[in-house]
Order: structure tokens, then sequence, then C-alpha cells
């Protein structure tokens, strides 16, 4: 179940369980990107190198599943039981497939791909902290404005459409890669193993369309809130307008 069943195992309840799903995204998206660049070469490595060597798919994919719950917040109470008591499986199952299934140097290959993802996350959520301290203070001089503007520029989720160009070249980036290695693998494949290689492909097809599916939601539910806040925005300017000509009378 943890080997075949993949992240999705723990990303759909975090998706189901999420109190905002713009939240959740934040971790997610990336998490989704890096596991669909990485999935190819992490499965098909052997098959270039003489002595076999691969990293450790399983350790890899049960960081995965791991990485975006742990880097998540505001979760229903039964998604995080069924997640700690998840994560605990997935524990004993990372150090059992390290003890004996993997080599030390392809246990350590699978936990440092993750390490980036992990720093990437956390330095977001540290940056998020400092924005969200620079918004509930009042911005009373230009330069505290200045900064708040400069740090938002950070948080696509909240500020950019969905066609912004960090976001276009991070999934094009992804899509590419995992056509090539797909490519590749499917046209020095033998017909024994079409059955698995398909299996794969699918799997990987329905992480795209979750992809897709939940950044066309996360995008409209920011757009409406940008729209709600320039309506507030601009009937606070009314109110401040039709006060100073209640003054000026």
């Amino acid at each position: 179940l943890a080997g075949s069943g993949g992240p999705l195992i723990t990303w759909l309840p975090l998706v189901c369980g999420a109190a905002s799903l713009p939240d959740i995204w934040k971790p997610l998206r990336p998490s989704l990107l890096w596991y669909l660049a990485l999935i190819g070469p992490v499965r098909h490595t052997h098959r270039i190198l003489p002595s076999s060597w691969d990293p450790s798919g399983h350790v890899f994919v049960y960081g995965m599943q791991l990485i975006p719950w742990l880097a998540s917040a505001r979760l229903g109470v039964g998604v995080t039981l069924w997640l700690r008591a998840w994560s605990i499986c997935l524990v004993f199952l990372s150090a059992t497939t390290a003890a004996f299934f993997h080599t030390p140097s392809e246990t350590a290959a699978g936990l440092l791909l993750l390490l980036p993802l992990w720093g990437f996350l956390m330095r977001r959520q540290g940056m998020e902290l400092d924005v969200q301290n620079l918004m509930s203070d009042t911005a009373s001089s230009h330069e505290e404005c200045s900064l708040l503007s400069g740090a938002r520029r950070w948080f696509p989720h909240e500020d950019q459409s969905l066609s912004s160009p960090g976001r276009v070249a991070s999934t094009t980036f992804a899509a590419v890669l995992w056509i090539v290695v797909a490519v590749a693998v499917w046209s020095t494949a033998s017909s024994r193993e079409m059955p698995q290689l398909a299996g794969e492909a699918g799997y990987d097809i329905v992480l795209w369309l979750l992809l897709a599916f939940v950044e066309s939601r996360a995008a409209a539910l920011c757009e409406r809130r940008l729209q709600r806040r320039q309506r507030d925005a601009a009937g606070s300017m009314r109110a401040a307008s039709s006060s100073e000509a209640t003054i000026a009378c």
C-alpha cells in the first residue's frame, strides 16, 4: 500500500481536510512539481548505470508523502490523526527498506533528493511569518510600505495569476523533464516491461490532473479574495472621502 499507493495516500487527505485550499496549496504545489520532475530519474537511473545503482525510490516516495503535511497548517483533527499514524508506518518502512533493500549510498541519495524541497518550504514559511508580522503592524512610513510590497512578491498563491512567469517556468520544467525521461524509457523498454511502465505513467497522469484541478481552484479562490479586498479598499476610500466632505461643510 505504501509503495504502490504513492504520495496520493497523504496528498488527497491534505486537500480534502485543509481548512483553506490556498493554504494547503502552498506546500503541495512545489511538492507535486518536485515529485513529477524527479520520479522518472529515481525510477530509471539503474537503466543507464552498469552497477544497477539507483536512488532509493521507497525513501524518496515515503518522504514526499510526509513533507507537504509537515509544512502544512490548519488541518482537521481526523486528517491530522490519520497522517500522524501513517507517518509512523512510513518511518518504519523507510528504516526497514534502507536496512534490507538498498545500500547506504542509495538510501542517502533518496534522502538528499528531499532536502532541497524541504529547505525551500521552510525558507518560504519563515518569509511568510515575516510578512504576517509586517502586515500586523501599521505601515507608518514609506519604507515599511515598500518592504511589505516587495515581500508579497514571494507568494504567487496570494497575489499573482495562474499564468505568472514563475508558475509557468516551474510547471514547464517539470513537464519537459517528465516527458523526456518517459520517452527515453519507453523507447528502450522491452514488451515485458510495458504493463509496469503504463501503470507508472497512469499514476503520474493522475498527479498532473490533481495539479491542474487544485491549482485552478486555488487561483479562483485567490482571485475572489483579491476582489473582496479591492471592494473593501474602495469602500474605505469612499467613506474617507465622505467624512472629509462632511468636515469641509
